[in-house]
């Protein structure tokens, strides 16, 4: 331990009045074997494996395989994470848990040494081994829409999150390799490699062009996006933003076909029963309110839903004539309306049988 506190009392230093002990990724039980450390505990600097990853309150993962985080450890010497903007890398507030100054990591030659800065919600350590596509699972997937127009898309990765078989197909759908890379295979398509640095946007210290969420999702976002290019004549632009169908996105990513139902004042209330009655898991279930050239403006009073954009539906409750429809700018909140509000807000219901 003396040459690793060496190179601590040289380089990194959380505290002017006293200088905290390094530890290495392992301690000793009470038997006297080695374990892991899986947590970074308060202020104390902890040297770190280079291919793990860190995971921040609950639902953000740091990617220590991201060259895009060596290059800015390379240029700054230390660095910072959080949602503050004095932060280098700073973070949405969609991450639970994720606090203004949640983490500091500096790079010592190739040794990585990370402290939490006292967060209540902590800084997990996941070796490489254990690094999953969905950490939390794909029930109900949480994620929020960054820039770009891709509603459609993300409506159908939720509303198949809201189904057990729609789950099964999303685990399948995203695999890991020992370098880190996650591997997303569509329905009849080829294998497609998204590396940690992708997963990042453009602008490496936000997300804010592309989705937030699990490593899962954002792969899948950005393999779409990868799949719609090489296909397009304008390779140049990123053509997952055009706008689409939700159920092409549906059927591109797990072969299933659908159908779209066109809401009328008539029909609506029938529509609703029908599809309650065929068993609200067994159906893939999204929505979308008209293309009438007034994007962003909104649909509703309460100012809730906008045109041009795709929704999933969560839930249909007849007895209490609800609707419960969730928004991909951020499926972590639902969004409850009569089946009247429905008809006036919506033009389309898009179902599919899974």
């Amino acid at each position: 331990m003396n040459i690793q506190n060496s190179i601590f009392n040289r380089q990194f230093s959380l505290n002017l009045h006293q200088t905290p002990q390094v530890f290495l990724p392992f301690k000793c039980n009470d038997e006297g074997n080695t374990k892991e450390v899986t947590e970074l505990s308060g202020k104390t600097p902890t040297i770190i494996p280079n291919d793990c990853q860190l995971r921040l309150g609950n639902n953000y993962s740091l990617n220590m395989l991201n060259p895009k985080v060596h290059n800015l450890l390379d240029k700054k010497g230390e660095i910072s994470v959080g949602t503050s903007s004095k932060c280098n890398m700073i973070l949405p507030n969609f991450y639970n848990g994720v606090t203004l100054q949640h983490l500091r990591i500096q790079k010592v030659g190739d040794t990585l040494i990370a402290s939490d800065n006292s967060s209540k919600t902590g800084t997990k350590i996941i070796p490489r081994k254990e690094v999953k596509a969905f950490q939390v699972g794909t029930k109900d997937i949480k994620l929020a829409q960054g820039e770009l127009g891709d509603c459609y898309l993300l409506a159908t990765i939720y509303a198949l999150s809201r189904t057990s078989n729609g789950q099964k197909l999303l685990e399948k759908m995203v695999s890991m390799d020992k370098n880190g890379n996650s591997i997303v295979t569509f329905k009849d398509k080829n294998p497609i490699k998204i590396t940690p640095s992708e997963l990042d946007s453009e602008r490496q210290t936000q997300d804010k062009d592309w989705a937030c969420g699990e490593i899962g999702t954002k792969a899948i976002e950005r393999a779409y996006a990868k799949l719609i290019k090489e296909n397009s004549a304008e390779a140049n632009s990123v053509q997952i933003d055009k706008g689409g169908f939700p159920l092409v996105a549906l059927e591109t990513l797990t072969g299933i076909k659908g159908q779209a139902e066109h809401i009328t004042e008539d029909n609506a209330e029938l529509i609703l029963q029908k599809i309650e009655q065929n068993g609200l898991d067994n159906q893939i279930l999204m929505c979308s309110t008209p293309h009438n050239g007034n994007y962003g403006k909104y649909r509703d009073k309460k100012q809730k839903f906008i045109t041009g954009h795709a929704y999933a539906i969560k839930n249909i409750n007849s007895k209490k004539g609800t609707i419960e429809i969730i928004n991909p700018h951020n499926t972590k909140r639902s969004e409850f309306i009569s089946f009247d509000e429905f008809k006036q807000i919506f033009d389309f219901i898009y179902t599919a049988k899974i």
